[in-house]
């Protein structure tokens, strides 16, 4: 195979900052809302292995419905599928 030529590196480099440029529906701002809440909760009580603590930080900050399962579908593409998963795998982007 051939080198790449400047034009293709080019786009290749483009293509690749695209991808590690996520856009959330959340703001940094309520993410490390909802991080401050899951940790406090979870220092009372251990993960259950579900949501209950950000499902109830969802709809106690969140009003628009549609919104909110933005918001679910997104916890659950970043593998957020229980409370200490949400710390842990969830919104790496913003570096919190």
């Amino acid at each position: 195979m051939g080198e790449m030529t400047k034009k293709s590196k080019k786009g290749s480099t483009s293509c690749m900052e695209t991808k590690r440029e996520k856009s959330y529906c959340l703001e940094k701002e309520e993410v490390e809302e909802l991080f401050e809440y899951l940790e406090e909760a979870l220092e009372e009580e251990e993960c259950d292995h579900s949501l209950k603590n950000t499902e109830q930080w969802i709809i106690d900050n969140i009003d628009d419905e549609e919104r909110r399962d933005q918001v679910r579908r997104e916890i659950k593409e970043d593998g957020g599928y229980c409370d200490c998963e949400v710390l842990g795998n969830c919104y790496e982007e913003y570096d919190i």
